[in-house]
């Protein structure tokens, strides 16, 4: 079978349909190359969370074909192609080098096996796992996750300890009324900024990676703990669900490596 970016593609929409993006999203192929770079009959390709001047540069140095990040690099629309602004410099610089862009942004937070699946899954045994808002042709689909364990977590720490691994990260936020040996039975979900979706779900914790101020206050009000742990630190840890599901979909001539730059841009001192 012939090796080239459009099979990529296909694994992508078969993995994150894009019929399940948020109407407002820009999602799918951003930036199409001139000509495709197939390198000793493979294709590289790099993924990321959000794509920033550095890992351009590391995916030109990886001789990278494509890159695939989560966050699209073009959101709002670009005004203008002027180099001394992030965006437009950052689509110039991939067009120059023959790098194609996709990214599957909320299409894959709402898909199965997904970026919500995910942090649900590191959340330990559980009895159920339904979207908050879901999809109308598949009810498996859809936005967010309510999570009722199989059995309660006796304590809000051991929540806290099991989401700090799953995630990579050392520290995070936590607002509530109780001490932190409050039992756990039900946890709502949301990866990226989640207080939306997640403010008025039946839960004992709300989980996300950004909450607003007024949203943390009403979920208190209502007797509910949340878990704040920056925007991308809820998301990033896909990519390795995703590399390990493209190498299996699409096998022998493709290459996928994460990007070693790519992080938070809040450090918690």
């Amino acid at each position: 079978m012939s090796v080239n970016l459009s099979r990529l593609w296909c694994a992508m929409k078969k993995i994150a349909p894009l019929k399940l993006a948020e109407k407002w999203d820009n999602v799918g192929l951003l930036v199409s190359p001139l000509t495709e770079k197939v390198v000793d009959g493979k294709i590289k390709v790099l993924l990321c969370n959000d794509i920033v001047d550095t890992v351009v540069d590391e995916a030109v140095q990886l001789n990278a074909s494509a890159i695939i990040s989560y966050h699209p690099i073009i959101f709002s629309g670009i005004k203008k192609m002027d180099p001394t602004q992030r965006v437009p410099r950052i689509v110039m610089q991939c067009i120059k080098n023959d790098i194609a862009v996709y990214s599957p942004h909320t299409a894959c937070d709402a898909a199965v096996g997904g970026v919500n699946d995910w942090i649900a899954k590191g959340l330990g045994d559980m009895w159920s796992c339904t979207p908050i808002v879901p999809s109308a042709e598949n009810p498996m689909e859809g936005i967010g996750r309510l999570v009722e364990l199989s059995e309660p977590y006796p304590t809000l720490s051991i929540v806290i300890e099991r989401v700090k691994k799953h995630f990579g990260i050392k520290k995070l936020q936590i607002a509530t009324n109780h001490e932190l040996d409050v039992p756990i039975k039900k946890i709502a979900i949301c990866a990226g900024a989640g207080d939306d979706v997640l403010n008025g779900v039946d839960a004992d914790l709300y989980l996300s990676g950004e909450y607003r101020h007024h949203h943390i206050l009403e979920a208190l009000a209502e007797n509910r703990s949340v878990i704040v742990c920056n925007h991308s630190n809820t998301e990033r840890g896909y990519l390795k669900d995703l590399k390990a599901r493209l190498e299996t979909d699409l096998g022998k001539g493709y290459e996928f490596e994460i990007s070693e730059v790519d992080h938070d841009p809040l450090v918690v001192y």
